[in-house]
């Protein structure tokens, strides 16, 4: 303090009208780094979603097809025939197994089951293919980008009618 009773200020730290030239910085500094927080943030989230969107699109290809694959022609397994998959019985089971799965609300499903051929091109009966495609709409990239992520899993299940080797 001086004799006046006024508070000395250190050089450089002067008052008056050029002492305000910085005022706003903090805000432009805060406004951008903010941004890419939200933006980490985003990725995050959304990136884990996709992740989980990916294994249970897996998952559900393979239960399905599972499903589908136990679907056996019981009519030709009695005779004594070969043992096959009742191809429509196992396509309408693999269906509606996916159709029972609950989803989020942002999440839709779209399904495919099919006969898979054998190596020869014919079909033998025995493999059933399922293909599950989710679609759903990101939450936070929403807001940096638009447009819905997918993910698509795919499973084959075969029939097996003797003993696999061990």
């Amino acid at each position: 303090m001086n004799r006046a009773g006024r508070i000395r200020r250190a050089p450089g730290y002067d008052v008056g009208p050029a002492a305000g030239r910085d005022s706003g910085r903090v805000s432009v500094l805060l406004a951008i780094t903010l941004t890419g927080i939200l933006a980490v943030i985003g990725l995050t989230l959304d990136g884990s979603a996709h992740f989980r969107m990916m294994q249970r699109a897996e998952n559900m290809a393979a239960e399905a097809a599972r499903t589908g694959g136990q679907q056996i022609d019981r009519a030709r397994a009695v005779n004594g025939e070969a043992k096959v998959i009742d191809v429509e019985a196992a396509i309408d089971a693999a269906e509606a197994y996916i159709d029972s799965v609950p989803l989020p609300d942002n999440v839709t499903v779209t399904r495919r089951a099919e006969r898979v051929p054998d190596p020869d091109g014919g079909y033998d009966g025995t493999r059933l293919k399922v293909t599950v495609t989710l679609t759903y709409q990101p939450v936070m990239l929403s807001l940096f980008r638009s447009g819905a992520m997918t993910a698509t899993g795919e499973a084959t299940a075969g029939l097996l009618t003797e003993n696999p080797e061990t």
